[in-house]
């Protein structure tokens, strides 16, 4: 019998304690690991100890903004390549204007999730973060992508680090 791979760990980062609970739980059916975090300090910390695969990320956070998480997250080697997709009720155009140094206006358009959305608008907007985020990291490292580890890892790989590192400087 084949080993079987371990779940995509999403990282939900919002204050509204009841929404990152109805969001777990619709995420933890899908069979997704679910990690929560409520301010931007914890948020920045639990990315850095849990490595998610995604992070579904609200703008408006005590502790440090979204905006300011998101720049955080992107200039650290070890989460650089974590997807990140803003759940938020504030408009694209708003959204952009905070988020303009952390992320293109085109990237943000697929990155963005606007609150209030339903369960199914949750779970496409995961599974196509995921999947872009696969295949950008096989084209880029050759390595295996979020959501494709298998325990233990084979031991001849380079480290992670060593991968984003060729990552950042091919690009």
């Amino acid at each position: 019998m084949g080993e079987r791979p371990v779940p995509e760990k999403i990282l939900i980062i919002d204050d509204d304690v009841a929404l990152v609970n109805q969001i777990g739980r619709r995420l933890r059916a899908s069979g997704y690991e679910v990690l929560a975090a409520f301010d931007g300090i914890s948020a920045v910390r639990q990315a850095h100890a849990g490595q998610p695969d995604l992070i579904l990320l609200d703008i408006k956070l005590p502790a440090g903004g979204g905006a300011a998480v998101c720049r955080n997250l992107q200039s650290s080697v070890n989460t650089a390549l974590i997807p990140i997709i803003f759940v938020t009720g504030l408009s694209r155009e708003n959204l952009e204007e905070q988020c303009a140094n952390e992320m293109p206006s085109e990237k943000l358009a697929g990155r963005l999730l606007s609150k209030p959305f339903t369960g199914e608008e949750l779970l496409a907007k995961v599974k196509n973060a995921l999947r872009a985020a696969r295949e950008e990291a096989v084209g880029a490292t050759g390595a295996e992508a979020p959501g494709t580890r298998e325990s233990p890892p084979p031991s001849d790989s380079a480290t992670l680090d060593e991968q984003i590192l060729r990552w950042l400087q091919a690009r």
